[in-house]
C-alpha cells in the first residue's frame, strides 16, 4: 500500500476502497467560463492565470486538513473551477458540519475577495473519494443542489443537509445559543445558506480579518455592478451579494453605513426615452 492510500480516510487498513457516509461540498466558480473566453479574447489568459493561481494560494488552506496527522479528517479534490470536499462522518455529522461551516465561510470569503465568486451545495451523504474518483450519492446530491438551487454566489444545503442541521439545533436550548445560528442563513425564497461574511467579525484576531475585508469586500461587489450592468442575468447575481453584504452590515454592531453599499446610487429602475 501505497502512502496516498495510508493518508486516503476513504480506503481501509488494507487499501481497499470505502464509501463511507461524509459531509460533501461542491464548489463552483461563478462565471469560470466566460472569465477564460474573455481572458483570452483580450489576451490577458496569463494574467487571469496568476489571479486564479494567486487566490488558491491564499486561501486553499482554509478547506485543506491541516492536522499533523498520518490520516487526514477529510480530502479535497480540485478540477480547475469545481472543487469537491468529502468528510467521513461519526455519530450525528455535528463536528464536521461545524467544521466544514467555518471553513468554508473563510475560504469563500478570501475567493470573493480575491476576485472569484463562488457558489456551491453541501449534502450528506455516501462518498468515496482518492486520487483519480469522487463517487457516491453524496457527490450527485451535492452537485444537483449546486446547479438547481444555489443560483446566486452561496453555498446552500441540500435536503439532506438541512435535515442534520435541524435535528443539530434541537441540542440547545435557544437557537441562538447554536453555532449554526451564526454559521447559517435562511435566503428569502427558503434555502439555507452559508454566512460567509462572518468570519469578519468572528475570527478577527486569529486570521486578521476585519474591516479591511468587509471593505474589500464592498469594493469588488461594486466593480462587478458597474461592470455588468447591461447583462441583466450576470448583474442580478452580483445584486443578491449586495444586499447580503449591506444585511450583514445591518445586523452587527461591527459596521455601519460606511461599510456598506450605496444601492440607491445604482440605477435598477426604468427611465424615459430621450
Amino acid at each position: 500500500m501505497n502512502n496516498s492510500q495510508f493518508q486516503n480516510p476513504y480506503r481501509d487498513e488494507s487499501g481497499r476502497p470505502l464509501l463511507r457516509r461524509s459531509v460533501v461540498t461542491f464548489i463552483d466558480i461563478l462565471g469560470y467560463q466566460d472569465q477564460v473566453k474573455k481572458a483570452v479574447a483580450s489576451g490577458e489568459e496569463g494574467t487571469l492565470l496568476m489571479s486564479l493561481r494567486h487566490a488558491y494560494d491564499e486561501t486553499y488552506s482554509h478547506i485543506k486538513d491541516v492536522e499533523e496527522s498520518n490520516r487526514p479528517h477529510w480530502l479535497v479534490k480540485g478540477f480547475t473551477d469545481n472543487i469537491v470536499i468529502g468528510y467521513p462522518v461519526r455519530l450525528d455529522a455535528e463536528p464536521e458540519m461545524g467544521d466544514m461551516f467555518s471553513n468554508l465561510c473563510t475560504f469563500q470569503l478570501m475567493m470573493t475577495i480575491h476576485g472569484f465568486f463562488i457558489r456551491g451545495g453541501m449534502a450528506i451523504g455516501d462518498l468515496y473519494m482518492d486520487d483519480e474518483i469522487v463517487f457516491g450519492e453524496g457527490l450527485i446530491e451535492a452537485f444537483e443542489t449546486e446547479q438547481n438551487q444555489a443560483r446566486d454566489p452561496r453555498i446552500v444545503l441540500s435536503r439532506s443537509a438541512i435535515e442534520y442541521a435541524t435535528h443539530h439545533l434541537k441540542h440547545y436550548a435557544h437557537v441562538e445559543d447554536a453555532p449554526q445560528y451564526e454559521h447559517l442563513l435562511k435566503d428569502c425564497d427558503g434555502q439555507l445558506f452559508i454566512n460567509y461574511l462572518y468570519p469578519t467579525i468572528e475570527f478577527e484576531a486569529e486570521y486578521v480579518i476585519g474591516e479591511e475585508e468587509i471593505l474589500g469586500h464592498k469594493e469588488i461587489v461594486k466593480s462587478r455592478l458597474e461592470q455588468f450592468i447591461s447583462e441583466p442575468t450576470i448583474w442580478s447575481k452580483y445584486f443578491w451579494v449586495a444586499n447580503y453584504h449591506n444585511w450583514f452590515c445591518d445586523h452587527t454592531r461591527h459596521f455601519d453605513e460606511q461599510h456598506k453599499l450605496n444601492l440607491y446610487g445604482i440605477p435598477v429602475g426604468p427611465s424615459r426615452i430621450q
